[in-house]
């Protein structure tokens, strides 16, 4: 069949122009797709629409599945057209005209107005309908296929038994056909392929008893009797940490992971009463508290019994309570305290020492920190005589055993006293009118009442006083008992902020603690939040840095171990 396709292309002069075209075949494709050799656009235009045939002078038109035209006025799936006749497709007109010599059949082709460029998009899309293929019968293949491969091999595998992986090679191992990526390195290090050493169920998701089995020192997230009644049962280990997944995020750290409970916590966890968090700022965040000792104070004998407690306290109205007598702004200020070792100025970290943990600091101890400058001497004709530090006891023992020396051996020469004596001062030296026992006595007395009374031990420490008459008894030092960690449940890292802006130094400590203008031991000298979110803040906020939940705070919040010989105790008193 020969026919010549006229296809209107627009006005000139007032007269519409055509476009001739020549087409021959047994049979003319009319469609949107491009490989038709009669191209129309339209919305409901399919890619091959329709076949034209000529019929005895008459053009005969068939539609493919599921398309139609409109002929006489109705929608029919194939007409006959005769000359001086037209038929529709979506807006697109075609009339039989007049055929020129030489041509079998003519076409009048009239496009829809109305389709602008996005047709053309459409143009190129495949349906499945246009195709040969149908729906139902590869889905159903396709499925037996994937069941006959992913499940049907493994099963056959574990009946006939294991296969040598390392030989066979690890891609012919079924347990591959169902990983849906790599493991994470330490796990792969740990296992390698044994996958039964995770999955040691069929058809069941890996359980936490599993994760245990190499995990078994990490604390959980609450206590297992709890997480029933806090509606925590339900969460798995695999909730968060998931394998085979790319990239790696075993560990994860979006602050969603925390906010979907604490956000809302009257809906999760209501049986803790846990503040509400969303986010860090003053808004989202609540007031930091601290936990503090607290000192539970009973009658025992002639003396007192301490006990410790942990406190929970508001950092502004928190106070200490550690029986320590200690002025920070005094010992910072350079005009009155000077390192004796070169006469600089005292620094915080002439005291404070961060352990290996970069959180916490070492222990503060009379010894090493505080006996080149306070030394415990008690008799000015015996300078390099100094008394324990520690038991009260030991302190009258030791004042006793000087004194009595001093008066019952008259002979005993004082070279020290008379070498240090200034020249123009009289010698100290104590005489006796007495028996040297009963004036030992009454100076040991006497020194004693002393150095727990009037200066020495009173000096740093709380001390109470008994109506006791045994001297060795009268007097008891209150134990020291310093916070190691006053948020047990955050982390924080000191070495990262030893340099803040321009600050380093002190100056970079006295940014959280104002130790310069604390002159007493009860202040509390832990930052407030509003000190933290001057530097840190939400990830909205493009001008502090930013700080995510586990910048802070741990998922499972390990138990706290200070530093190797640490305790929250100072000055050589016992731990709690």
């Amino acid at each position: 069949m020969d026919l010549l396709l006229r296809e209107a292309t627009g006005q000139a002069r007032g007269q519409r122009t055509f476009r001739d075209t020549v087409l021959s075949g047994d049979a003319i494709t009319v469609g949107s797709a491009p490989d038709q050799q009669i191209q129309i656009l339209g919305k409901s235009v399919h890619g091959e629409h329709a076949v034209l045939r000529a019929s005895q002078g008459r053009l005969s038109v068939r539609c493919r599945r599921g398309a139609t035209i409109a002929a006489n006025g109705k929608r029919v799936r194939s007409a006959t057209i005769g000359p001086g006749e037209s038929f529709e497709i979506d807006g697109n007109s075609l009339a039989v005209i007049d055929a020129p010599a030489g041509f079998d059949l003519a076409l009048e082709l009239v496009p829809d107005p109305d389709v602008d460029a996005s047709a053309y998009e459409a143009a190129f899309s495949t349906d499945l309908e246009q195709t040969w293929l149908s729906r139902r019968g590869p889905a159903w293949t396709l499925l037996a296929l994937v069941l006959l491969i992913a499940l049907g091999a493994p099963l056959i595998y574990l009946q006939v038994g294991d296969i040598d992986v390392e030989r066979s090679g690890a891609g012919t191992a079924p347990d591959v056909l169902w990983t849906t990526g790599p493991l994470h390195p330490a796990h792969e290090l740990a296992m390698g392929n044994d996958c039964t050493a995770c999955h040691t169920d069929l058809f069941q998701r890996v359980q936490d008893e599993d994760c245990r089995v190499c995990h078994d020192a990490l604390p959980d997230h609450v206590e297992l009797d709890r997480a029933g009644e806090l509606q925590l049962s339900h969460t798995r280990c695999a909730t968060c940490h998931r394998e085979h997944n790319e990239p790696e995020l075993l560990v994860v750290r979006t602050d969603a992971q925390c906010t979907d409970c604490h956000a809302d916590p009257e809906d999760f966890v209501r049986p803790l009463r846990v503040a509400a968090v969303s986010g860090f700022s003053a808004a989202h965040h609540p007031e930091f508290k601290a936990t503090l000792l607290r000192p539970v104070v009973t009658e025992a004998g002639t003396g007192l019994s301490f006990a410790w407690r942990d406190q929970i306290e508001s950092i502004d109205g928190g106070r200490e309570q550690s029986n320590l007598v200690f002025p920070h702004d005094v010992h910072l200020d350079e005009v009155k305290v000077r390192n004796p070792n070169d006469s600089s100025a005292m620094s915080c970290g002439d005291c404070h020492t961060l352990s290996e943990d970069r959180e916490h600091f070492r222990p503060i101890r009379m010894e090493n920190h505080c006996a080149s400058c306070h030394e415990l001497t008690f008799d000015v004709t015996a300078p390099d005589r100094q008394l324990p530090h520690g038991e009260p006891r030991e302190v009258a023992f030791a004042i006793e055993g000087y004194y009595a020396r001093k008066f019952i051996d008259p002979g005993q020469s004082d070279d020290t006293s008379a070498r240090r004596r200034r020249p123009d001062r009289a010698s100290t030296a104590e005489s006796c009118r007495e028996s040297p026992s009963v004036c030992a006595e009454r100076r040991t007395r006497e020194e004693v009442s002393n150095q727990f009374s009037v200066r020495g031990c009173i000096t740093c420490h709380a001390v109470s006083e008994s109506e006791a008459s045994d001297i060795y008894s009268r007097f008891q030092v209150h134990p020291v008992r310093l916070v190691a960690d006053y948020f047990d449940s955050a982390r924080f890292d000191h070495v990262s902020h030893l340099v803040q802006e321009n600050k380093t130094g002190d100056a970079a400590c006295l940014t959280c603690h104002r130790a310069d203008t604390s002159s007493t031991s009860e202040d509390l000298l832990m930052p407030a939040l509003d000190n933290c979110t001057q530097c840190h803040g939400d990830p909205s906020v493009p001008e502090v840095v930013t700080l995510q939940c586990v910048g802070c705070h741990e998922f499972h919040p390990p138990s706290f171990s200070p530093a190797p010989g640490a305790t929250n105790v100072a000055l050589g008193e016992s731990p709690r």
